[in-house]
């Protein structure tokens, strides 16, 4: 009775934690993680599933809010996901028919065991009764012939169900063996995608735009000669830029988060100097938007004269310090 109501209590429990944000595919992972015997195959994939699931709870950790495209690109990868764990579930299921052939084969060694030692114990009644011996030779012979009649059956059906098992498994090693190959697959696109993306985003480079890459991602530098003087407004070859820069975002790099930094130098008060910043960051940030960038992937901020990259003690390094930064973080 308490087994009964422990398992109520954990499928209950089960229940309302997958109700929240939960991963689908990590319900179902979380259910499959100890339900079989595992070998180093399954504990390798069970690795890269872990792997994966940790992945989608850091990228999207509130899926139902996600809209558009974003959305259709977590469908995605949870569909991946999914298969993921399916591909785990063939793993633990070949596992489990290993097991099974295992034993099969034990059962069929102890079978033949016990033929030997009927046969031995017959024989040793058989010489202990020698005034029973016509009897006893007709009996040996009858119980023999039953033994190996039995032991024919047993191995007639251990070959069917080992030839059973032997093509069960070839399918499950062939399915496991496609449902790998989609996924290096999906992972072999994200990184080509991303390699083109770098490409045409260091074409962009120009005395005007600066792309280069630190811990934080790839930085794009805009300088303010891309604004009007003193303005938030965007002049037209900063609209035409930034609309190459949209189009990378949302066919190549759909899941990266980019934060608008604006920037100034110190001349100035530092309210008025904040405000501007704040201003172009979210001029770049609402043209983007405009252009189709998923808006939840869009952070502004404008730092005003708080994060000088030079001195501002010379024209040269003020003017290098007016800038908006946009900083695609890696994914």
């Amino acid at each position: 009775m308490k087994k009964i109501l422990l398992v109520t209590a954990l499928l209950v429990a089960s229940t309302f934690a997958a109700t929240a944000d939960t991963i689908p595919c990590k319900t179902n992972f979380d259910a499959l993680a100890n339900s079989y015997p595992r070998d180093a195959a399954a504990d390798r994939i069970y690795s890269q599933v872990y792997t994966r699931i940790a992945e989608l709870e850091s990228l999207y950790p509130t899926p139902k809010d996600l809209g558009g495209d974003q959305k259709k690109l977590y469908n995605a990868e949870l569909k991946n996901c999914e298969a993921a764990v399916e591909l785990l579930k063939t793993a633990l299921d070949n596992a489990a028919l290993r097991q099974s052939l295992d034993s099969l084969t034990q059962k069929q060694i102890s079978s033949q065991k016990e033929l030997s030692s009927i046969q031995s114990q017959l024989i040793a009644i058989w010489a202990g009764k020698a005034n029973e011996a016509n009897y006893l030779a007709n009996s040996l012979s009858d119980e023999k012939a039953r033994a190996e009649r039995l032991a024919k059956e047993q191995a007639e059906k251990d070959s069917l169900e080992k030839a059973r098992l032997a093509e069960e498994l070839a399918n499950q090693s062939k399915a496991l063996s496609e449902k790998d190959k989609a996924l290096a697959e999906k992972d072999s696109l994200l990184a080509k995608q991303k390699r083109e993306a770098d490409e045409r985003l260091q074409k962009m480079q120009s005395k005007n735009i600066s792309v280069y890459r630190d811990a934080r991602g790839t930085i794009l530098a805009l300088s303010d000669i891309l604004f009007e003087t003193g303005k938030a407004d965007l002049t037209q070859e900063l609209k035409v830029n930034l609309a190459e820069v949209a189009a990378i975002l949302k066919t190549l790099l759909a899941d990266s988060k980019v934060i608008v930094e604006g920037h100034t130098d110190n001349v100035g008060k530092a309210d008025a100097n904040k405000k501007l910043s704040q201003q172009r960051a979210d001029g770049v940030k609402n043209y983007l938007i405009e252009r189709g960038v998923t808006k939840k992937n869009l952070t502004s901020v404008g730092y005003g004269l708080t994060k000088p990259i030079a001195d501002n003690s010379t024209e040269a390094g003020r003017a290098k310090n007016r800038r908006v930064e946009l900083v695609i973080q890696d994914k």
